[in-house]
């Protein structure tokens, strides 16, 4: 079986964390997966640029390499990006269904903005931090596919199994 992980939440929420965790467990089971985030994008000499300008052209670039990477037939792509909105994350499902993945999708749910600022390795400014906590909005499972609710207060646990559970299914 073939994963398609969609990340939605806040900077700050542990995404990537979760991303980097669910890539190693699946290394370790010999299992191929790659994370694609705009974040990576920003990177200049290991330093975080962010360019409002350039998010459009890196969100497209991101999309395409994760198609290039279904394409390839990894067996888990993960997309770490904010996916905001449950309109930002459709595209990346769509590819992932037309490519006979099944999609995983991990719901973080958003905390305090104090807590957010506090965990957020880009230095995302604290009123875009409370601008993306109200915009944000649960995105709904379809048919077919599975979602975890990932809180503060069940993060560590969620962080410990849910790299599993994404290894069994890609045993399956």
């Amino acid at each position: 079986m073939k994963l398609a992980i969609i990340n939605h939440g806040v900077p700050g929420s542990g995404m990537s964390t979760m991303a980097a965790a669910i890539q190693r467990a699946c290394h370790l089971a010999n299992r191929t997966c790659e994370i694609f985030s705009a974040d990576d994008l920003f990177m200049v000499n290991g330093e975080y640029k962010f360019v409002g300008s350039k998010l459009p052209e890196y969100h497209k670039n991101t999309l395409g390499r994760y198609v290039h990477s279904m394409q390839r037939h990894t067996e888990c792509v993960i997309s770490d990006n904010t996916n905001i909105k449950p309109e930002h994350a459709q595209q990346y499902r769509d590819m992932a269904m037309h490519g006979g993945y099944k999609v995983i999708v991990l719901n973080f749910i958003p905390s305090t903005v104090k807590k957010h600022r506090e965990r957020d390795i880009h230095s995302v400014p604290r009123s875009t931090i409370h601008r993306l906590i109200h915009e944000c909005r649960t995105v709904p499972v379809l048919p077919d596919e599975l979602s975890f609710n990932i809180t503060e207060g069940n993060f560590m646990e969620r962080l410990e199994y849910i790299p599993e559970i994404v290894c069994a299914f890609l045993s399956r």
